[in-house]
């Protein structure tokens, strides 16, 4: 299987239905990033704009097509999208000596800031890290709202 494009819109079978994401960024160090839609559907929707303009589930730094192949999934291709969305927000703890977290560095892609506080737009940003694929399943089979 091979890798998935910027802008592709693709959808993955699960127990609880279909599940779509996007792949949104590339950058030359990371693993592309990839939103998972909120929502599991019984069938594929008439329109993708009936997928990408919901809320995202969950957004990840992960190779989908080699994550889903060592775990035996299919996943089809549905569609191909431009992107407009500026690189996402990712956040990375930094902690003391206890573990306990003192602030957060949080990077655009680009480049990175440290923010303070605990709350604010930032404070449900993803973590900079690349997910493995068990984890990227365990998160997709986490109960959605279930949809048409």
């Amino acid at each position: 299987m091979h890798e998935f494009a910027v802008g592709d819109i693709v959808e993955i079978e699960t127990m609880n239905g279909l599940i779509y994401a996007q792949i949104t960024h590339d950058h030359p160090s990371y693993p592309p990033v990839v939103v998972v839609f909120d929502g599991a559907f019984d069938r594929r929707p008439d329109h993708t704009q009936s997928i990408t303009g919901r809320p995202p589930r969950f957004t990840a730094l992960i190779s989908l097509a080699s994550a889903l192949s060592r775990l035996g999934k299919q996943v089809t291709l549905l569609a191909n999208e431009q992107v407009s969305d500026p690189f996402p927000i990712f956040r990375t703890p930094v902690r003391d000596k206890l573990g306990e977290i003192i602030y957060w560095w949080l990077w655009d892609g680009r480049s990175l800031a440290v923010d303070t506080g605990t709350s604010g737009p930032n404070r449900d940003a993803p973590l900079r890290e690349v997910m493995g694929a068990a984890e990227f399943w365990r998160r997709l089979e986490d109960q959605p709202d279930q949809d048409g």
